[in-house]
């Protein structure tokens, strides 16, 4: 069912804001699909801008955990922001969640769920505030991450056009220039090392394998989901094999292996309001000419698994084991 209300001025003919909602219930796919919930938009002004765009986005999505979720919203153009993407730690649910500039209850990436009240979104509303033509079809776009795992449903969107967007905020959290944004693992610490942590992403492998007898060769990504940025240096340390090289030398081993260089990872310390650091030696890596990229040693290491009814899966029997080398960083701190 779609329902549209329109709350208006005193003033004659002047816009005050408009919303939009679909309540019908939809399952979320659990395996891997993504979930497609439009709202068709008609009535508005043909073009958005600072005086008048959308200002925001309501959702309740009922889940065991929300952190396995990736929800965005798509505008009648096919442009796309990310609302909140794994967010939330293990707790459930979005209820009654409004996505604005002018939120009360901080970044989406910063809370923990179940979500309740206004946050500011992980990609700013005003990006479909700069010209855009907002009558169409809008799209929540949501899909489970973690497939095969709990099932959930979103049971209402919303999204409210008005005069005068609020504007972006300047992101004040966790940065090297901002400690104090920064959260230890405890979350009430203010002296700890800002670590990361990588996992897989069960979708990718999903999408991305290839089976053979005997073999089994996947794709995979790994984000992290952790306290502090994952940031490695090589630093001028080579080696063939156990000898020293210099690092110039761009010819391979004398066993025909490209050269290591030795890498160091940063790790990042809040102590209250200061942020310092300090470099752990973390492997090696080389360059792979046949590639075009880097490898580093054991990057991720991986085991396939028989299942059993323990849900630990870690005490499940290995078929087999491998690791995973190449890699590429993005965003960094």
């Amino acid at each position: 069912m779609k329902r549209i209300f329109t709350f208006l001025f005193l003033l004659p003919s002047l816009l005050f804001a408009q919303a939009f909602t679909n309540d019908t219930l939809y399952s979320i796919p659990v395996n891997g699909d993504t979930l497609s919930i439009p709202i068709t938009v008609s009535g508005l002004p043909n073009a958005t801008s600072s005086s008048f765009g959308l200002i925001t986005v309501c959702l309740d999505i009922r889940c065991t955990t929300v952190s396995d979720l990736r929800v965005m919203l798509r505008a009648p153009n096919d442009s796309l922001i990310m609302l909140a993407d794994q967010k939330g730690g293990d707790g459930g649910g979005y209820y009654g969640t409004c996505f604005e500039e002018n939120r009360a209850n901080g970044w989406i990436f910063q809370g923990s769920a179940p979500f309740v009240g206004s946050y500011y979104p992980q990609q700013s509303l005003n990006t479909f505030n700069t010209g855009l033509n907002p009558n169409g079809v809008w799209t929540l776009v949501v899909t489970d991450l973690f497939i095969f795992s709990d099932t959930g449903s979103v049971d209402y969107f919303s999204i409210t056009f008005g005069n005068n967007p609020p504007p972006t905020p300047v992101f004040t959290g966790c940065s090297g220039s901002n400690p104090a944004g920064c959260k230890c693992p405890d979350g009430v610490s203010t002296d700890c090392d800002l670590l990361p942590e990588m996992t897989a992403s069960a979708i990718d492998i999903l999408l991305h394998h290839q089976e053979s007898s005997g073999h089994l060769i996947f794709s995979n990504s790994t984000p992290n989901i952790g306290w502090g940025p994952l940031e490695i240096h090589g630093i001028d340390s080579c080696f063939c094999d156990s000898t020293p090289i210099s690092c110039q030398n761009l010819l391979l081993c004398p066993d025909s292996t490209p050269h290591k260089q030795v890498v160091n990872q940063r790790i990042y310390h809040r102590s209250g309001n200061t942020m310092t650091y300090y470099d752990h030696r973390a492997g090696t890596m080389s360059y792979n000419p046949a590639h075009q990229h880097t490898h580093v040693d054991d990057w991720a290491s991986y085991s396939l698994r028989r299942s059993t009814p323990n849900p630990d899966a870690t005490t499940w029997p290995v078929i087999g084991t491998q690791t995973k080398t190449s890699f590429c960083l993005s965003q960094s701190w």
